[in-house]
Parts: C-alpha cells; sequence; structure tokens
C-alpha cells in the first residue's frame, strides 16, 4: 500500500492541475489525504477515487467554489463514488466538511459562462435573500444566475448553465420557479 502514494500523490496534483487550483488548495489535498491514510491506510477504493476525495475535502476545507460533478469530471471518476468515500470518511468522523455556499459557486459559474461582475453581485443578492431552505447550494447558485442573466440582459440558457454546474435544466427550473 505504501507504494500507492506517490501515485496518488501525483494524481491529485494532475486533478488540482485540471481544475485550476492553486498551489495551497494542492497542498490541503495532499495532507488531507496524508491524514486519512495514516488513520486508515486500507480503503477499498481505487487509487482515483481516493485521490479525487481528497481533492474535494481539500476545496470544501480551504472554501474553494468545486461541485462534486467538477472533481468526478477532472479525475474521470464517478461522482457516486466520490460522495460514498466522502460520507465514509465522514461518518468514521475523521473530516468534517461542508458543500460550498452557493455564493461561493455563483461567483465560480459566472466566471465560467463569462457574465459580468454585475450579474455575479445581483445573483448574490438573490441567494442571500433567497430564504429558499430546501434547494443545494449547486442548485441554488444556478437558478440565481439564470433569473439575475434574464435581468441584465446577459442572456445564458438553462442548459448551459446547468451543463456547467453540474445539475440539470429542470432542477435549475424548478428552483427558480420557488425565486420568482
Amino acid at each position: 500500500m505504501t507504494s500507492l502514494v506517490p501515485a496518488v500523490i501525483e494524481l491529485i496534483k494532475q486533478i488540482t492541475h485540471k481544475l485550476n487550483l492553486t498551489s495551497s488548495v494542492t497542498a490541503e489535498a495532499i495532507l488531507s489525504y496524508h491524514k486519512l491514510y495514516g488513520e486508515s491506510g486500507n480503503w477499498n477504493r481505487p487509487v482515483g477515487v481516493t485521490a479525487a476525495t481528497a481533492v474535494l475535502i481539500a476545496c470544501r476545507m480551504t472554501g474553494t467554489p468545486r461541485t462534486v460533478k467538477e472533481v468526478a469530471k477532472a479525475s474521470k471518476v464517478e461522482s457516486k463514488a466520490i460522495l460514498t468515500l466522502l460520507k465514509e470518511i465522514q461518518k468514521r468522523g475523521l473530516v468534517r466538511t461542508r458543500p460550498p455556499e452557493a455564493t461561493a459557486l455563483i461567483e465560480h459559474l459566472c466566471q465560467k459562462l463569462e457574465l459580468s461582475h454585475e450579474v455575479a453581485e445581483e445573483a448574490k443578492r438573490m441567494a442571500l435573500s433567497s430564504g429558499v431552505v430546501n434547494a443545494s447550494p449547486v442548485s441554488l447558485a444556478g437558478a440565481c444566475t439564470y433569473l439575475a442573466s434574464r435581468r441584465s440582459g446577459e442572456l445564458r440558457s438553462q442548459s448551459a448553465i446547468a451543463e456547467t454546474i453540474g445539475t440539470t435544466e429542470v432542477t435549475i427550473r424548478n428552483v427558480a420557479r420557488l425565486l420568482q
């Protein structure tokens, strides 16, 4: 198992590079992996799943807005496998993480969609004042961005937003209805 450590670290570096993450997030992912490996080196998971989960943990611990689907796509690992390992790690009490806030995801989403700063600010205001409690941060970010882009005239389709943030058009449409 020890011979896999350099391979996992290299994979973490590759994933963080694909996601354009800072060196501090990369370092946090490596530290997270070492901590988890030291606690229980036998996770019975493929190396890619372990590396991707360490990157997701690092993103959440540093407040870097990346979704599970973005990490899965960059690592070529199924989202479900990453979430399963993350839940197991949290169940054992080894790491406590929270999903990124909708406002952080909005900034990230607007950059990817090349929307103006004004659209991002309007979407953030909507998210903060929404009062919607039963929507995930990802779906709330997508819906707020969609509505703000419509109001500003910088139109982006529901499908473009859904694809970029990793959800469905139906989810964006449903949450947007709750916001209106």
